[in-house]
């Protein structure tokens, strides 16, 4: 895809009017959920290719603001667990290809990013940490995030669950 429309995208989707717009009707969580899906599946070829890394970097802020900023709206979407797990796995392919190209500076941005998300899912109580000893039974995307954060970024996880206490 031709990403030089990525500055438009970014002053589109993040326009300060579309959170309230989507949270408004009751159709808002399918409509954020479809915007998501569509920009995830855009911009996962070209952090996969040769696509300029000032590009990529570009896609990781603008996937995370968009989350974050419709996470109200996303929450009240039936499948909001698979939505995070494909933001996810976006947020680990920028991290990824940053550390295969060698450019610490997308691999310190999109770590960073993926930081963030996580801080605001687990101090909003949206995502949790999972204990092996834990009386109920947590929503299964709460393990897949772990486990495949721990795939790609061994150890972050508890170095994360650490710096929260």
């Amino acid at each position: 895809p031709d990403l030089s429309v990525l500055p438009l995208l970014k002053q589109a989707l993040l326009h300060a009017r579309v959170p309230s717009l989507l949270a408004a009707g009751p159709h808002g969580p399918f409509w954020a959920r479809s915007v998501l899906e569509k920009l995830v599946s855009v911009l996962t070829g070209p952090v996969t290719s040769q696509t300029p890394l000032k590009v990529v970097r570009e896609a990781v802020s603008l996937v995370s603001k968009f989350f974050l900023q419709n996470l109200q709206t996303l929450q009240r979407h039936d499948c909001f667990g698979q939505l995070w797990l494909m933001v996810l796995r976006l947020m680990l392919q920028f991290i990824k290809r940053g550390s295969d190209d060698q450019d610490a500076e997308l691999e310190e941005v999109a770590t960073e990013t993926l930081r963030n998300l996580l801080g605001v899912l687990v101090s909003s109580n949206i995502l949790g940490f999972v204990s092996k000893s834990a009386d109920s039974t947590p929503p299964v995307w709460w393990q897949m995030t772990w486990d495949c954060i721990e795939v790609f970024i061994p150890g972050f996880g508890e170095d994360f669950s650490k710096s929260l206490l």
